[in-house]
């Protein structure tokens, strides 16, 4: 969501919850601040020019949200690899699972959890794993990115540019069965 339709909800959330104050406050019998207004409104031009001004905000705010939740998504989550006879697009769901895969097939890695982005200069990712206590953790992590780069450019054929990898977990050898 971009800045401007963020800033645009707030300020429709707040004029909703004082509306809904007001209305509830009307309801239980406060009649002076509806008094005030009716008698602002009436008399003063002022206040006529400043409240039509506010709802034609409002109508242009409400125009844009109409055309936001309308609109398709421009990009789908893939990459795309271009050939002479046309394009391929590789989803980012994918690449996450063959990411995790072959983070799995790194001896010492127990479990490989992925997040794709497409950079600049090729993909981003992410990656979570957990690590059997045995292993040193640095030449594991060190082996996972050389995996990961070299799967990327011959599966899919596009360059790493960059990967974060957090051991979030030293995991046991799995379990054991316990004899009695």
């Amino acid at each position: 969501m971009w800045i401007f339709d963020r800033i645009l909800l707030t300020i429709y959330a707040v004029a909703g919850m004082v509306l809904s104050g007001g209305i509830v406050l009307w309801a239980a019998g406060w009649e002076r601040p509806l008094q005030y207004l009716n008698r602002e409104l009436t008399y003063n031009p002022n206040s006529r020019w400043l409240l039509g001004l506010l709802g034609f905000v409002f109508l242009l705010g409400n125009f844009r949200f109409l055309t936001v939740a309308w609109q398709r998504r421009r990009g789908r989550r893939a990459v795309v690899h271009q050939t002479k006879l046309g394009d391929v697009r590789i989803s980012l769901a994918a690449v996450e699972h063959l990411i995790s895969r072959a983070a799995r097939g790194v001896p010492g890695v127990r479990e490989a959890k992925t997040r794709v982005a497409a950079g600049n200069e090729g993909l981003l990712v992410a990656l979570r794993t957990s690590a059997l206590p045995q292993v040193s953790i640095p030449e594991t992590s060190q082996r996972i990115q050389d995996v990961v780069r070299r799967q990327l450019q011959d599966v899919v054929g596009i360059p790493l540019e960059r990967i974060e990898i957090e051991v979030d977990a030293i995991a046991g050898e799995g379990r054991r069965t316990r004899v009695e």
